[in-house]
């Protein structure tokens, strides 16, 4: 005889169904299903992609066309003498980068052009070797002298400040030459004086004071020499001070580039045309996603 409690429990026993993961031919996406939305949305993707291609070579038709002009700038360097390494910056390229940037071009730029906005803008480039820069502008072809102008302008504007530094510094490096030359040309002098007196003074020829006077004036001569030789090595090392240490200057004034600057009208298509396809692929899948959505 069964018992009421135990059936009551068994009926409140749930047993869940095993899960069902075979592979199911439902859930490959098919490439030709893929496809026929394409075809069935053609006109979709056409006008879209047309659309884009059109504003696309629209944009391209009214940008203008622009090109680089670049200016070299030549920093100021000094020679440290004979015994020096060479040329030297006159100051680190770096501090006459963030000078350019910061006070000489924006200063020339309004005192050219009248307001910030306007004028040509110019990007300061630091070049492969130690004591070039460079400085760049994007304009048209008839807005080149503008672009000069500027360049010109800025570069001046460094070269007054590096002017007075460069010549305070190439005296400091002159001066212990060119102190060296007059103490020179006083020795010079007094030993012209004494061979002078030598010579002036009347001797018999076999006299001992005669031989005496000779040999001495031998050696003020060849003493002599030796000190012309020195006083024309401190005046060459003045010389080559002053030659060899350049100022700030232009090597080269706004050079045009041979290619018009940024992207080209057949680039700005083929970008227009690629972005025009996917959005029209997109659109396809979209609208027929709707369509399902709705059926």
């Amino acid at each position: 005889m069964s018992n009421p409690e135990e059936d009551s429990r068994k009926e409140l026993v749930y047993v869940r169904p095993a899960a069902d993961y075979s592979y199911s031919d439902a859930d490959e996406i098919s490439l030709v299903d893929l496809w026929l939305v394409l075809v069935r949305r053609k006109w979709i993707l056409l006008g879209i992609t047309l659309l884009c291609l059109a504003l696309g070579a629209g944009y391209a038709w009214m940008q203008p066309v622009v090109y680089e002009y670049k200016t070299g700038i030549e920093l100021a360097r000094i020679h440290g003498g004979p015994e020096s390494e060479g040329l030297e910056l006159l100051s680190p390229r770096e501090g006459s980068v963030v000078f350019l940037q910061n006070v000489i071009i924006p200063t020339q730029r309004e005192s050219l052009f009248g307001e910030e906005g306007n004028g040509p803008r110019i990007q300061v480039e630091e070049q492969k070797t130690d004591y070039t820069l460079m400085l760049l502008s994007t304009a048209k072809p008839k807005d080149v002298n503008q672009v000069k102008r500027l360049h010109e302008a800025v570069v001046e504007a460094l070269a007054d400040q590096h002017k007075p530094v460069l010549k305070k510094n190439i005296e400091v490096i002159t001066k212990p030459f060119e102190a060296r030359t007059k103490m020179l040309e006083k020795q010079i002098e007094l030993l012209r004086d004494q061979l002078q007196r030598l010579s002036s003074r009347s001797h018999n020829e076999n006299s001992i004071s005669s031989l005496v006077d000779a040999q001495q004036m031998g050696d003020i001569r060849e003493e002599l020499s030796k000190i012309q030789v020195r006083m024309t090595d401190a005046r060459s090392a003045v010389e080559m001070i002053r030659e060899a240490s350049n100022p700030t200057r232009i090597s080269y004034l706004a050079a045009e580039s041979e290619d018009p600057a940024g992207p080209g009208k057949t680039l700005i298509a083929a970008l227009s045309l690629i972005l025009g396809l996917m959005l029209g692929v997109f659109a396809a899948f979209f609208m027929e996603f709707l369509a399902s959505a709705r059926a």
